[in-house]
Formats: structure tokens, sequence, C-alpha cells
């Protein structure tokens, strides 16, 4: 797995379910305007349901929306990684354990880990150059 060569201001915390000012199944910031947010150029998305912060994604392929990279960091077990669209389902699990379901059904392959209340979805392209696609953490 490369290291991304540069790094912006987002975490992504998936120790308290939150990235910037956005905490899953809590009111987005007022400053959002109570709406959730795409932003292409920094490779992420929020998405909002019933006032409530319902989902959050962040994108390392192109494959996915027309995202660019997400450079932040994703911060598990209180420690700071940095992932790219070459991190592999084994680097994944070195850091997060085997996953409670996993699929590949020949375009993607996936592994969520489920907790209480929200559950990690993290997503490869595997038809043609294998490419990791996406996370996204999101309430159950």
């Amino acid at each position: 797995m490369k290291k991304n060569n540069t790094t912006s201001k987002y975490v992504f915390d998936l120790d308290r379910f939150s990235f910037d000012k956005y905490k899953l199944g809590y009111s987005p910031p007022k400053k959002s305007g109570g709406e959730g947010i795409i932003n292409y150029e920094s490779g992420y998305n929020v998405c909002v349901d019933k006032k409530r912060v319902s989902s959050v994604s962040i994108y390392f392929s192109k494959d996915y929306g027309c995202y660019d990279e997400y450079k932040g960091v994703v911060v598990f077990n209180k420690k700071r990684h940095q992932f790219n669209m070459d991190t592999s389902f084994e680097d994944i699990v070195t850091i997060f354990g085997k996953p409670q379901e996993h699929w590949n059904d020949g375009v993607e392959m996936c592994a969520i880990y489920s907790y209480s209340d929200e559950f990690i979805e993290i997503i490869w392209r595997v038809d043609g150059v294998q490419k990791f696609g996406y996370i996204s953490m999101e309430i159950n």
C-alpha cells in the first residue's frame, strides 16, 4: 500500500463515527444548514436523513461517482491510517481484523464490520485491475 503524498485537514474517525463536524446519528452542524454535503474535490460525502447524519463515505477511486481521492486520515483503534486506491483487502484485515461479512460478486468486493448501532462498509472494484473504492460508515 502506497502512502498518499499529501494530506488534507479531514479526519474520518471510525472510533467516534465522526467526520469533520459531522457525527453519525446526530444533527448536522448548524453552519451546514442541516443538509448533507457532497465534495467531489476532497473525495467525500455526508448523507442526512430525517435531520440526522445517516452515513459518511470517503472515496479512493473515480470509479465511484467521480470523486477525487480522499487524502485525509482514517482513525481506527486510536491509530491514524492513510489509504489510497492500492489499499488491498489484506491491508484492511491487518488493521480492522476479519470482517463479519465479506462478499465478491466479480465486479465488487465488500468487507462489512458491524457494531451495535453502526456498520462500516469497505468496497473494492475487482473487475479488471483491483482498486480500493471507498469506506462508508452508516447507521444500522
